[in-house]
């Protein structure tokens, strides 16, 4: 028997953290969640084309042809329109022209 058991009681639980372990949690400053960039986003994910064919729209990125509802890092590409594409998700809404780079993010409304 441990310390903490008494016989006829149960015995205590393992994975329950005790003592200075159990304070040191409670002290800790809860985690804070990363804020979504969506120009960090798009310097990892590029347009390259946009594709319309008897099928619908699809766009090719990241050497991919993709098409609505296609997700990546949480985002998910919700229109495709004749020169861009718009992704939602993370707290953002933004569009992207084909070739586009991040400095020319458009946040449409």
């Amino acid at each position: 028997l441990s310390a903490d058991a008494t016989p006829g009681s149960p015995a205590p639980d393992a994975f329950t953290a005790r003592g200075r372990l159990a304070a040191a949690r409670a002290d800790a400053p809860a985690p804070v969640a990363a804020v979504f960039d969506p120009a960090d986003f798009l310097r990892r994910h590029s347009v390259q084309a946009v594709i319309t064919d008897a099928d619908g729209a699809s766009a090719l990125i990241d050497g991919r042809t993709v098409r609505v509802g296609h997700r990546s890092e949480g985002m998910r590409l919700i229109e495709i329109s004749e020169r861009s594409v718009t992704w939602a998700g993370r707290g953002a809404r933004f569009r992207v022209a084909v070739g586009a780079d991040s400095s020319s993010l458009s946040r449409p409304r």
